[in-house]
């Protein structure tokens, strides 16, 4: 694996508990330097953890969510600025139903859906104005997304 590198496919560790990362001493509903809150959806626990450090690296607290069911009761309990979400999330709700309860919550809500299949099904089933990336993906294309569905809101 090239590091930077999101890939699918690689082994599933035990996953480390759903919370925050990236404000260890921030209160929740607070962000890094004030940089969006985001939440990341992935059941692939190495690439959560790859994602996740890209994402902090450039300023976002990140809240990681390991399944769907995680996701929509964290949706339930806090505002993000976006999501960031896989699309097949194993035999419970999926990305789709995920992105679309957040906008339920907050119309404004960024998305970027995240899929190593196919993204055939995005027209059809993605929320308006979100963004479809292929994995593999490089950690600056994931952050340069992000940033720009916020509005540059990340260094």
């Amino acid at each position: 694996m090239h590091y930077g590198d999101f890939r699918t496919g690689l082994s599933r560790n035990e996953p480390p508990p759903d919370r925050r990362y990236g404000a260890p001493h921030a209160k929740r509903g607070t962000t890094v330097q004030n940089q969006g809150l985001l939440l990341l959806v992935e059941d692939e626990y190495l690439i959560a953890s790859l994602m996740r450090e890209a994402l902090i690296e450039a300023g976002f607290a990140v809240d990681v969510a390991h399944s769907a069911p995680v996701a929509l009761a964290l949706l339930d309990a806090s505002h993000y600025a976006g999501i960031v979400t896989d699309i097949s999330l194993g035999r419970q709700a999926d990305g789709w139903s995920v992105a679309l309860r957040a906008r339920e919550r907050n119309p404004e809500v960024a998305v970027v859906y995240s899929t190593g299949g196919s993204g055939a099904d995005w027209t059809e089933h993605g929320v308006p104005n979100s963004v479809l990336i292929q994995k593999p993906f490089p950690a600056a294309r994931l952050v340069a997304v992000v940033s720009n569905l916020l509005g540059g809101a990340a260094a």
